[in-house]
């Protein structure tokens, strides 16, 4: 009797560990690079999905690169890329849908102040206006691109540290079946030296 129920608490906790750290929601990951965090958001399935950060690497270790939502490990809705600076300057913000960037991108200077504003369609600039100093918008051809796909990229020797929110519950969930067993033994223990 007592090594069945030791058995069943065993294939209990194994089913608790195994399969709760897969199935349970609210996964989150971050990639470091040489002990340094590098980027931080939440995955489902391996695929990176809600809001992520990115940080800088090497020496703009510590700065903010970039900010944005995946959905199914593509660019989603608004991203905003910062200049490599120590006042985390906004640099542009663009509006994606699936990995492309569509309607109009920002672009600021480094004070912060709007410089140009760029249209696409189907991820291709389709035109461009800019500021002058006379504060009023004027055509340009002059396009301005950025590095978002560079630093949205693990390298292959980054480390990448999964956390589970959920771990708590599935730790306190073995715990529980652990102690019963324990308990189950020591009344078992008890009672067959003492009758």
């Amino acid at each position: 009797m007592l090594s069945k129920i030791n058995f069943i608490g065993i294939c209990l906790i194994l089913l608790t560990v195994i399969f709760g750290n897969k199935i349970a929601t609210g996964r989150y990951c971050a990639y470091y690079d040489k002990d340094t965090i590098w980027a931080f958001g939440q995955i489902e399935n391996s695929k990176r999905i809600g809001f992520w950060v990115f940080l800088g690497r090497g020496k703009y270790s510590g700065t903010l690169d970039a900010v944005g939502n995946f959905n199914d490990d593509k660019l989603n809705g608004w991203w905003v890329e910062y200049y490599e600076d120590s006042l985390q300057t906004k640099y542009v913000e663009r509006r994606f849908v699936n990995d492309t960037i569509v309607g109009f991108g920002n672009f600021y200077d480094e004070k912060g102040l709007l410089k140009r504003v760029q249209w696409y369609e189907n991820g291709e600039i389709i035109g461009a206006n800019e500021i002058w100093k006379d504060g009023k918008f004027y055509p340009s051809n002059t396009a301005e691109s950025t590095f978002l796909k560079e630093l949205i990229t693990p390298d292959n020797e980054d480390l990448i540290v999964i956390i589970n929110s959920w771990s708590n519950i599935i730790d306190k969930t073995v715990a529980g079946i652990a102690v019963f067993l324990l308990i189950v033994n020591v009344l078992f223990f008890f009672l067959k030296t003492h009758v």
